[in-house]
């Protein structure tokens, strides 16, 4: 029940502004480097690579 309220894409979500605007810019790019995401529990790290994710593959089948 809770993946049904998860954020789908980068837009989806509420976060640093600066930090969101340099991963799409990555990913626009097509260089997105090694990520290395921390922080307390609930903060969105999970939600922001899921995001980054089906915007990278979404062509794919993306579960």
């Amino acid at each position: 029940m809770v993946e049904k309220y998860r954020p789908q894409t980068l837009n989806d979500l509420i976060s640093h502004q600066d930090i969101l605007s340099t991963i799409q810019k990555f990913i626009n790019e097509d260089r997105l480097p090694h990520l290395l995401l921390y922080g307390p529990p609930g903060t969105g790290k999970t939600s922001t690579i899921l995001a980054c994710a089906k915007q990278l593959y979404k062509d794919k089948e993306f579960g």
